[in-house]
């Protein structure tokens, strides 16, 4: 047997240990290709690995589409799902639907059903906020008469959007750091959400119906001064555009109708046939302004909206956000790129990624505070 010298082995291991440091400074491996024996005499320099080629993009990207649409999926599963949804409104239809159809018409025509009524109180604080010389002692003072407003008002300035390093501890404060603006947004909003509440034995719907009013005004809200229109305007038509749909539960509780009555697919089909002319009703017991019922009224044919139809299409282009994002319609959404309203509102293609992607945002960040409220 060969005999291994003293000084050999202190060589081998010395290479060895000069290998193990040169390795651990080494790039890192996906960083390169490796490089053949042959083309490694040639040349000392090492090449990029390749990218990833049109094929492996398109995977990436439809692993990300199908993430986005199960975390959507989440949302519409703890209900009925957005009703304005047309595949939906395909679906089975109810055994007598026409003959119900007829019914809420006549229903709407003749008023024979109880309006949903604003709070006196509500009211009044909303025309007083509506009012550039209002006194902020006056608003204090008729809001602090009603507990559940002033509740309401106060949880909202402690909110994270409106917080500060000491929370506001008295309905002054709260109104003071909300602004009158802002305040008159929230008493509508208070007011719808307590409106939808009060229609009983319709829960699954009127909670759809928050929803979707709740999400379609932050969405306005968000893309409205990419559209240069103010922001909090925006809130409040996206907040009433669908307020008809309210008028319509309460016409078919007239009916005696609960919600394992009414099939998605035809409470879809009464929202679409007569939401519009149902809020018009809506915004002439509420005494809305005259641009909020113009948008109520038509808002989906926005171009022949005769006195607000800017409003109309801003209102449009957040409820079709609002509806594909909630259905995981990620094509349609995409496809808004080319939107009627973008075009009647004269916003150059270059910027309509930058609104869309804003409408997102808001969405999700509602998305997830459902989530966690859940």
């Amino acid at each position: 047997m060969r005999r291994v010298e003293p000084q050999s082995r202190a060589r081998g291991g010395q290479h060895k240990l000069i290998g193990w440091l040169k390795s651990l400074f080494a790039r890192k491996r996906d960083d390169y290709v490796r490089i053949p024996r042959h083309e490694a005499a040639t040349t000392d320099t090492v090449k990029p690995a390749p990218k990833p080629n049109g094929e492996k993009v398109r995977a990436i990207d439809a692993l990300e589409a199908a993430r986005k649409q199960a975390e959507a999926e989440k949302w519409r599963r703890t209900g009925v799902g957005n009703l304005d949804d047309q595949a939906k409104n395909r679906g089975t239809a109810l055994e007598n639907e026409h003959e119900l159809i007829a019914r809420v018409a006549r229903r709407i025509e003749e008023r024979n059903f109880d309006l949903p009524q604003l709070p006196a109180t509500q009211m009044a604080a909303m025309n007083m906020a509506g009012d550039p010389n209002c006194e902020i002692n006056s608003v204090v003072e008729l809001i602090s008469t009603d507990p559940v407003l002033s509740s309401e008002l106060l949880r909202i300035a402690n909110s994270p959007a409106y917080s500060k390093d000491e929370p506001a501890e008295t309905l002054h404060e709260a109104v003071m750091r909300l602004g009158t603006r802002v305040l008159r947004s929230m008493i509508y909003t208070v007011s719808i959400r307590g409106s939808v509440v009060s229609v009983r034995g319709l829960k699954s719907y009127s909670e759809e119906i928050w929803r979707q009013a709740f999400m379609v005004g932050n969405i306005a809200k968000t893309i409205a001064p990419k559209l240069n229109m103010e922001p909090e305007k925006a809130f409040l038509l996206g907040l009433l555009h669908d307020v008809g749909k309210i008028v319509l539960l309460s016409v078919l509780k007239s009916e005696n109708l609960k919600a394992k009555d009414i099939p998605p697919s035809t409470m879809g089909r009464i929202f679409f046939r007569f939401h519009e002319r149902a809020g018009g009703l809506m915004a002439e017991s509420w005494k809305l302004s005259p641009e909020i019922t113009s948008v109520i009224q038509k808002h989906h044919d926005f171009a022949n909206n005769p006195d607000h139809p800017k409003s109309a299409a801003l209102v449009s282009l957040a409820h079709r956000m609002d509806l594909y994002l909630s259905t995981a319609d990620e094509e349609g959404f995409m496809d808004l790129m080319r939107a009627e309203e973008f075009e009647f509102l004269g916003i150059p293609m270059g910027e309509r990624q930058g609104v869309l992607s804003r409408g997102r945002a808001a969405y999700q960040q509602e998305f997830q505070r459902n989530r966690k409220v859940a």
